[in-house]
């Protein structure tokens, strides 16, 4: 496992549950979930491959995971 922190909250497709992202490979799980598919969902996934590569970091993937969650509407405050 590749994991992050600070945690990435987002939505999931069951009302009132909200899914806490702590690894690469969960955000790399959700992205797959999602059917809206912009241009930050686009980066999050090159990012999750080049980590593979050894080319970017765990904190990078979090970064682009939570930019492309923000931009799907799915981004849910940590509080």
């Amino acid at each position: 496992m590749h994991w992050f922190h600070p945690p990435v909250h987002i939505e999931t497709d069951k009302p009132g549950l909200t899914y806490v992202c702590t690894n690469v490979e969960g955000a790399t799980a959700e992205l797959m979930k999602w059917t809206k598919r912009g241009p930050k969902w686009k980066e999050a996934v090159e990012v999750c491959m080049a980590l593979i590569e050894g080319e970017r970091t765990p904190d990078d993937v979090r970064k682009a995971f939570e930019a492309a969650a923000e931009e799907e509407g799915l981004l849910r405050s940590s509080n």
